[in-house]
């Protein structure tokens, strides 16, 4: 029988294609306009801060604390690592709505310690109920955030993902607050009342990043707008003393 080869090499090239497009990571996310950053946390262990490329990951931001004892092991290491390596730098602090916000806010100033004025505003992660009703935890969290406001004359942000937000983030005082909100479509579909006019200012888009200098994955988030861009929405969280 003859060989057709060039049937043979359409075939072959067919199932290379179909292994790469198996095989390779890809995003279907347009990033024009955008610039990349990362979240970390302990749960990514010792990042190897100068192999990350700060060409490519603009900002980064560290989990600092959660609740009213807990401090990250790995924050200050992260927090001067992102300095090191010139990025813009923020970190967040878990909120859990049973407990007292005041003292909440309190451990995170003191680990977070004096913010420098390009740093990303104070940052309160809300994801959880902690058994409470959405009224409780809205005004728990406006007080996180009135005390936070108050020490470092900075306007926080409020990071949610976005059903949670919907549900229990719905207060319209919410507002004056920027949101950082995690959702893993293509694209944000809706976003919770507070922010339907004003827009989201960062977006956790994955959390299955891969990223040089961190083992295993990493939270990939995007700044709606230019690096230059982001120092200005920086500046615009500076409150008049």
């Amino acid at each position: 029988m003859k060989i057709n080869h060039k049937l043979v090499l359409s075939i072959f090239m067919l199932i290379i294609s179909v292994v790469v497009f198996k095989v390779v990571p890809h995003n279907n996310k347009s990033h024009a306009g955008f610039i990349k950053g990362i979240d970390v946390s302990h749960y990514q262990g010792q990042i190897t801060w100068p192999a990350i490329d700060n060409s490519d990951i603009h900002f980064a931001i560290a989990k600092a604390t959660g609740g009213m004892t807990y401090i990250d092991p790995e924050f200050k290491v992260n927090w001067n690592g992102m300095k090191e390596q010139s990025l813009i730098r923020g970190a967040y602090h878990f909120y859990y709505p049973q407990d007292d916000p005041v003292k909440q806010a309190n451990i995170y100033l003191n680990v977070l310690g004096t913010l420098q004025p390009t740093d990303l505003p104070p940052i309160v992660d809300v994801e959880v109920t902690g058994n409470q009703q959405p009224d409780a935890i809205v005004t728990g969290l406006l007080k996180w955030l009135a005390t936070v406001e108050q020490a470092t004359k900075r306007r926080p942000m409020i990071y949610s993902d976005l059903d949670f937000a919907k549900q229990y983030l719905s207060d319209p005082r919410l507002s004056d607050y920027p949101l950082w909100v995690a959702d893993y479509s293509d694209a944000i579909q809706g976003l919770p009342t507070p922010w339907q006019s004003k827009g989201w200012t960062l977006w956790q888009y994955s959390q299955t990043g891969e990223v040089d200098g961190i083992e295993g994955n990493v939270d990939l988030d995007l700044f709606k707008g230019t690096k230059k861009a982001l120092k200005e929405f920086i500046s615009t969280t500076h409150l008049k003393r």
